[in-house]
């Protein structure tokens, strides 16, 4: 009997180790300390391409990305608070290691950086689904046309769940 606690101790480490994956929030993965991320090609990520608008962080979201070509996709994102930007972003989606990495560089309203010159956030892929696509730290899900983005904002040592919602839109 004191054989099979060890034993099943044991299968549990490996079937965590095996998946390479905390659950962070009710959405959110990351990846754990050490873990590979899994095998993906920059076209499973191809359905992102294009304008997105919509709602999230208490403001007005807008986000277009170009399709996959020489190795990466680069996107732009912008929030908007009271008819204002308060929030951009410039994004890329690149290959390292046979699978994706979610690059971001954070700019205030005033167009002013966050990181520092040669600094960015990376957001290394976890698991890929058909109709989603989890980063450390954020998931993408396609809901039919629109897409809803789950991600972790972190304030005063407090960890929630942010959504964005997104629709399909035009640039003119």
């Amino acid at each position: 009997m004191n054989r099979l606690l060890p034993l099943t101790a044991l299968c549990l480490i490996m079937i965590q180790s095996s998946e390479a994956q905390t659950v962070r929030t009710e959405h959110v993965l990351e990846l754990d300390e050490g873990a590979q991320s899994p095998p993906a090609a920059l076209e499973d990520m191809a359905w992102l391409a294009g304008a997105w608008r919509g709602e999230g962080f208490g403001g007005a979201i807008e986000e277009v990305w170009t399709p996959p070509s020489n190795g990466s996709m680069a996107g732009l994102f912008k929030l908007s608070h009271d008819g204002r930007p308060s929030i951009y972003e410039i994004q890329t989606i690149t290959v390292e290691n046979g699978s994706l990495v979610w690059k971001v560089k954070h700019f205030g309203g005033d167009f002013v950086a966050w990181e520092e010159k040669d600094g960015f956030v990376a957001f290394p892929l976890v698991k890929m689904e058909s109709d989603a696509a989890y980063f450390d730290g954020m998931t993408l899900r396609r809901d039919g046309e629109n897409i809803v983005v789950y991600l972790i904002a972190s304030q005063g040592g407090e960890v929630r769940e942010e959504r964005l919602e997104y629709r399909p839109a035009t640039i003119n």
